[in-house]
């Protein structure tokens, strides 16, 4: 059996997680207060009261670390998220149980989902994405799950699906979410224009201006511009959608490694994509969760090579 050797003091990082966490002093993470008093200490980690809510929290309250026992393996596990291992050879490499590497995982991917405040501007690549919809890991169903998907033709409008909203800003940031299933919710795409959307922005796809997804953007008062695809021509200028449709090959590449994704989890791995996609230099393998606190760093297009506005 493998096995990573284990951090050398664990104290390291309960200090990196304090001095990531509280820069300006302790803040509660109960009420955001900053009436804060020293409550002693255990297993080298400061426990802290607030005098507001008067309630207790240590370094570790609120963050993926918590309650967790072996925490001087969080470094190597942080390895094995940043190279996107199965949960198998991440249990395996580190002598886990496999649903301690689950649970690390999705604690890890449920505070990232909280933190992410990824917003777009300017010109924005639009597409829509289909995912079959999983209820992998799912317990009590009165029938087995469907294990893939090998329908064709009219078969394939008769499974249930997940539909995706990508886009991509042409600075180099991407964001996507569930905006329903078999058929378009109009409110999650209105959601998603309010919070995701800076300023006016110009959307380019090839989705109908007057469809659910098309309809919300018009009404925020964005510019949108349907791409029609004609017969031995070619989009002109900037007009095209080359860098959404290069992330799409990007994600539905990493996504097939984990043989299905459950529809509850889906947006977790939507996050968890878009920051290994931007942060090509490998240098959060610690520090992975306090990135998620501040906007993520365009990435650089000519370092990734993809097309950011020369004309196709």
């Amino acid at each position: 059996m493998h096995r990573s050797p284990r951090f050398p003091d664990p104290l390291d990082i309960i200090r990196t997680v304090r001095e990531a966490r509280f820069v300006a002093g302790p803040v509660c993470p109960h009420c955001d207060q900053r009436e804060i008093i020293l409550w002693g200490a255990f297993s080298g980690r400061q426990r802290y009261r607030c005098k507001m809510c008067r309630k207790t929290f240590s370094d570790l309250t609120r963050t993926p670390f918590a309650y967790s026992k072996r925490i001087s393996d969080w470094p190597h596990y942080l390895v094995h998220v940043r190279r996107s291992s199965t949960l198998r050879v991440a249990a395996e490499r580190l002598d886990m149980h496999l649903s301690t590497a689950f649970h690390w995982r999705h604690a890890l991917l449920r505070y990232m989902e909280a933190l992410d405040c990824t917003t777009l501007d300017g010109t924005v690549e639009l597409k829509e994405l289909l995912f079959a919809y999983s209820r992998k890991g799912a317990r009590g169903l009165n029938e087995p799950r469907s294990r893939g998907v090998r329908f064709r033709g009219w078969e394939w409008h008769q499974v249930p699906r997940d539909r995706v909203l990508l886009g991509w800003s042409r600075a180099g940031i991407v964001h996507s979410a569930m905006i329903g299933g078999s058929a378009v919710e109009v409110a999650l795409v209105q959601d998603w224009v309010h919070s995701r959307l800076r300023g006016r922005c110009t959307i380019l796809s090839r989705l109908p201006r007057a469809g659910p997804v098309g309809s919300p953007f018009r009404s925020a008062g964005h510019d949108f511009q349907m791409l029609r695809s004609i017969p031995g021509t070619h989009e002109l200028g900037t007009r095209h959608t080359r860098n959404v449709e290069a992330y799409e090959r990007r994600l539905l590449g990493w996504i097939g490694k984990f043989r299905g994704v459950a529809s509850k989890y889906r947006d977790r791995y939507l996050v968890w994509h878009h920051r290994i996609d931007a942060d090509y230099d490998l240098t959060w393998s610690r520090t992975l969760v306090f990135a998620t606190l501040r906007p993520p760093t365009p990435p650089d297009p000519v370092r990734q090579g993809i097309c950011v506005d020369r004309p196709p």
